[in-house]
């Protein structure tokens, strides 16, 4: 951040973060000095798999400009997605944090497991020590969408994957229910086979969104699926 804001310029360019993945319980942007913080309003604010929104946030002067964009681009948000929010603002914290409880469980025992090669969580024991120092000085947790490595390649991921009952097999996260994708074949899929070895995204990479279901049946749905492999 203060990179930017050193530039040489008559007018810095605004610094802004999304935060969808820690959402607004594990991250605070704004009061780590950015000038602005985004959100899929989607995802853990909406948290039901019901709505499609966005959301800015920052300070006076810059949302005034923000605002004046909005109302060229007409990009507000209809009646009844704004009364989807503010129900599910009303169960945020409560949501998050179950969710959140649920992937560290889940993210403790897949490490144990032989059948998986690595549990990719922010700020985990895998991450490099750069990253670590950077969750523990910003992050008030790790959130609960985390990535696991498995041995072998596209065939294995799939096979466990196709094996799943209880995880929904879908790209989004965040939802009260669980969601798995296959990020090379998903997500990433226009990406370049280079620029997918720069950014970790092998073939054997399979992303868990944990949600508030049993974790005992999460972690069941897994055990069986990890032996389909």
């Amino acid at each position: 951040m203060s990179g930017a804001r050193a530039l040489d310029q008559a007018e810095p360019p605004a610094v802004a973060v999304d935060n969808t993945f820690l959402g607004p319980l594990w991250q605070s942007p704004l009061e780590l000095g950015a000038d602005l913080v985004l959100y899929s309003l989607t995802k853990y604010v909406g948290g039901h798999s019901d709505l499609i929104a966005g959301g800015c946030m920052g300070g006076a002067d810059l949302m005034a400009r923000v605002g004046e964009m909005r109302t060229i681009c007409g990009t507000t948000a209809d009646p009844h997605t704004a009364w989807l929010l503010l129900r599910s603002l009303e169960t945020l914290h409560i949501r998050m944090e179950r969710a959140q409880n649920n992937a560290l469980i889940l993210a403790e025992r897949l490490r144990a497991d032989p059948r998986v090669s690595a549990v990719l969580t922010a700020g985990g024991p895998d991450a490099s020590p750069e990253q670590q120092a950077i969750f523990e000085a910003q992050c008030k947790g790790s959130g609960s969408t985390f990535s696991l490595e498995l041995p072998g390649g596209e065939a294995e991921a799939f096979r466990m994957l196709n094996a799943l009952r209880l995880f929904k097999l879908a790209v989004s996260l965040g939802g009260a229910e669980s969601l798995a994708s296959h990020p090379s074949s998903m997500t990433h899929s226009d990406y370049t086979p280079e620029a997918k070895a720069r950014s970790g995204i092998g073939d054997n990479l399979v992303r868990l969104s944990v949600g508030i279901e049993n974790v005992e049946d999460l972690w069941a749905d897994l055990d069986q699926a990890l032996s389909a492999i």
